[in-house]
């Protein structure tokens, strides 16, 4: 799938569309029943969206409007059938649907992103970050969705902004797990993983496994070690590396320590490329058994990890690391790596109550260019529909799981050449003892 950049020059501005949740609009149940409304549920054409309308919501509407809009544009997309997805994935990149690449006149070019990413109150804000970061990452888990993405360092930046930004209430912990998934899928791409490490990403992200690697859920900490291997590739990132050289090394050993098999290739991974700078490997060599043992303990299975890690610094003993590295590694990229996951919409935290429009049934009704509404399917109140009239705690407290799908198991995407080293070096190790 082609992305074509003159499509994202348009500036767009807007014109008079009345909101159906401005006006809270709730559906009328018994109508529900009736065979004239089902066609209002069938799954409209993203061909037939009003892209202009939904980033003018998702810029100016109330927060409620946000999360079920978010929702809705993820559920096109999580929910689709398999031949419907890039159709969906080539409508939403070519009306540039978070505006990325354009401008909303009217709102002085204010960028969506930020927007939905830092503006509200606390739990507010949270909603926002979680329901975008989903977002990002299902769009982030294609290839064409990649392409979107990567133009320029806009996302790289907004992102880590908010994942470094010292909020005293922090950042909503599947919203961060969203985050790091996505940034690690964009990882794949040579020149958003120097954005990336310019940013400084990579001290944030050494600093945040060592001190939550055991309390973050192992989706989380999977992605993070894969992204943590992705930008080791780099020499800039191994000379950045090498100034925390201590807080490195300690982290790697802990991560070794955690009972977590599957991201055990990344953390080898990420420990061979490190250890080709000079200092980070002087500080891996002063690492003897006992300071190891601080770390690991010494119980049988770390025992194991032990022996393992000696295993890896001989190896690095006996090549030259001041050898010059050959050019890095460029894009490893392909639709052979695209897959969801049934976290990108698990634990969904977003109440649907009884007539209230969501899904697709939202988009057909409010967003649809071609749109018309039985007018004795709805009833309309003078009350805009706030997110402050419901209660906080609940929304995080009642799990919304009723639209999953079977989909494809969840793993992050692997540089092939790189975790083929490491793993015959794995074996080479364990044949040898």
């Amino acid at each position: 799938m082609k992305i074509f950049p003159d499509l994202f020059n348009q500036n767009i501005r807007e014109t008079s569309y009345p909101s159906l949740l401005q006006f809270g609009i709730h559906t009328n149940i018994k109508a529900m029943s009736q065979p004239k409304f089902d066609h209002i549920a069938a799954s409209v054409s993203p061909k037939l969206l009003d892209y202009k309308k939904i980033k003018l919501h998702l810029l100016n509407g109330d927060v409620k409007t946000k999360l079920l809009l978010l929702q809705a544009l993820r559920w096109k997309i999580t929910l689709a059938q398999l031949n419907e997805q890039d159709e969906v994935l080539h409508e939403y990149i070519s009306h540039d649907l978070l505006g990325l690449h354009g401008q909303i006149a009217s709102d002085s070019g204010k960028p969506i992103l930020p927007c939905l990413l830092t503006a509200g109150e606390a739990y507010a804000r949270h909603l926002l970050q979680q329901f975008t970061a989903r977002l990002l990452n299902t769009l982030a888990s294609f290839r064409c969705g990649r392409d979107y993405l990567s133009v320029g360092s806009t996302v790289v930046n907004v992102i880590f902004a908010c994942l470094d930004r010292n909020y005293a209430d922090g950042i909503d912990i599947l919203a961060c797990d969203m985050m790091i998934a996505m940034l690690q899928k964009l990882s794949l791409r040579r020149q958003q993983r120097i954005y990336m490490i310019e940013n400084g990403l990579l001290e944030w992200l050494i600093k945040h496994l060592h001190d939550k690697c055991r309390i973050i859920s192992l989706y989380r900490l999977e992605y993070a070690t894969a992204l943590l291997m992705n930008l080791s590739l780099h020499r800039l990132a191994q000379a950045r590396a090498s100034k925390i050289s201590s807080l490195l090394v300690s982290t790697l050993l802990i991560l070794f320590s955690i009972d977590h098999s599957s991201s055990l290739p990344y953390i080898n991974g990420a420990l061979n490329n490190f250890l080709n700078n000079p200092v980070i490997n002087e500080e891996a060599r002063k690492m003897k058994g006992s300071n190891i043992s601080d770390y690991l303990g010494s119980n049988q299975k770390t025992t194991k990890i032990r022996k393992h890690l000696e295993h890896i610094l001989q190896i690095q003993r006996h090549e030259n690391v001041n050898t010059p590295q050959t050019e890095e590694t460029g894009d490893d990229d392909n639709e052979e790596l695209d897959v969801l996951e049934n976290e990108l919409d698990e634990n969904d935290p977003l109440q649907n109550y009884v007539g209230e429009l969501n899904g697709e049934t939202l988009l057909a009704m409010c967003y649809s260019v071609s749109s018309k509404i039985p007018q004795d399917a709805i009833t309309t109140d003078t009350t805009l529909q706030k997110i402050s009239t419901l209660n906080p705690i609940n929304i995080y407290d009642n799990q919304h799981n009723n639209h999953l799908r079977n989909k494809r198991p969840s793993y992050p995407t692997l540089r092939c050449l790189y975790v083929q080293i490491v793993h015959s070096k794995i074996i080479s190790f364990y044949i040898e003892k």
